[in-house]
């Protein structure tokens, strides 16, 4: 299901009172119900929430992977590129989060499922209206199949 925006107010509020963010404890939890993980990378926050006992090593090592493809696709993880590539980005997250639990997270695995974005790729894709998932359907095969990802 979906977390309400009100589950991270708790670590926004110590973000207010912070001298310095990179100060912050990377686990928390405040209403006992789920606990924020979060990595700092390139003056951007990561965040993750869970309601279950996990081990926090392995949240943050999570949030830590998902920087670490950014930067791989990306080149730079600013706000601007997160945006710019919201599309693949989602594809990332959708692929290396399955049900909640970590699922792929092998880069060349992803790679093979994923394309990096480009400039002529964004252009194709703007034109076309297509995605950036990869298929091993053959182009004139797909209209028989009908549509597998929209």
């Amino acid at each position: 299901g979906t977390t309400p925006r009100q589950v991270i107010e708790p670590f926004l509020n110590q973000l207010r009172e912070a001298d310095n963010p990179s100060d912050l404890n990377p686990v928390s939890c405040d209403n006992g119900r789920q606990a924020i993980y979060h990595i700092l990378r390139e003056r951007l926050f990561f965040l993750g929430v869970t309601s279950a006992e996990v081990q926090p090593v392995g949240c943050l090592e999570v949030l830590d992977k998902m920087h670490n493809m950014c930067l791989r696709y990306f080149g730079e993880v600013t706000e601007d590129t997160l945006r710019a590539n919201f599309s693949t980005l989602y594809l990332l997250l959708d692929e290396m989060i399955e049900s909640g639990l970590p699922f792929t997270t092998e880069p060349n695995s992803l790679e093979t499922m994923i394309s990096a974005p480009s400039v002529a790729g964004k252009v194709l894709a703007t034109l076309t209206g297509s995605s950036q998932v990869k298929s091993d359907i053959p182009p004139d095969q797909r209209g028989a199949v009908g549509t597998l990802v929209s």
